[in-house]
């Protein structure tokens, strides 16, 4: 993984569900005239990430979509993992369920992992993202013709949590639409300026003021 890239090289880009940012950022290259491949998880139950292949695939890129148990085969033959985040911490970003698992084997195939996202989505609050769990018939709509007994499908639950928090560590940078790609202590800074905020705008005793 990793490969060099020069300029009339293709560019392996491995991703997962979809982020409106990672978009953005592949149709730039393409439209640079820079040569990309997408390799693209489907990202179950809803496969976001088939519908970015889809789209990407409809403007000219080169794309291949593959299910989510295949992301370890494929993340050796990318040069870079770019993820997008529904919000970022101090100490983790979260984005949809599958995106720890593709930056965990992204990195132990040498491959750098950058998360794509503008700045305003960095919280002060350790808050971010509330892990919900959405109705399990998304998923089991996949294989209804297994047609389970009714004592299983009572007795067999079926999990279908959106998002996940991925450690800040598992990321090599976040790319936002400032010039210079962030590491964790920018991601620190940015947060504790928000956090400041938040306490300015919402403990501030008011009762005192003139």
């Amino acid at each position: 993984g990793g490969k060099a890239a020069g300029k009339e090289s293709t560019l392996c880009i491995l991703t997962c569900s979809y982020s409106g940012t990672v978009r953005d950022a592949i149709l730039r290259l393409h439209a640079s005239g820079r040569k990309v491949r997408v390799i693209v998880a489907e990202s179950r139950p809803l496969c976001e990430g088939a519908r970015l292949g889809y789209e990407l695939a409809e403007l000219g890129i080169a794309v291949e979509i593959i299910t989510d148990a295949q992301v370890a085969l494929f993340a050796g033959e990318a040069d870079v993992a770019l993820v997008g985040a529904d919000g970022i911490s101090a100490e983790y970003l979260v984005n949809k369920a599958g995106t720890h698992a593709l930056s965990a084997f992204a990195k132990e195939r040498g491959v750098p992992v950058l998360a794509a996202a503008v700045t305003w989505k960095v919280t002060g609050t350790e808050g971010t993202g509330i892990l919900e769990e959405k109705d399990a018939r998304e998923v089991t709509k996949a294989y209804s013709s297994l047609d389970p007994s009714p004592a299983a499908a009572a007795t067999a639950r079926v999990r279908n949590v959106y998002f996940e928090r991925v450690p800040l560590g598992a990321m090599t940078a976040v790319i936002t639409e400032q010039p210079d790609q962030l590491g964790s202590a920018d991601i620190r800074r940015i947060a504790a300026g928000r956090r400041a905020q938040f306490q300015k705008l919402f403990y501030h005793d008011y009762t005192n003021s003139s």
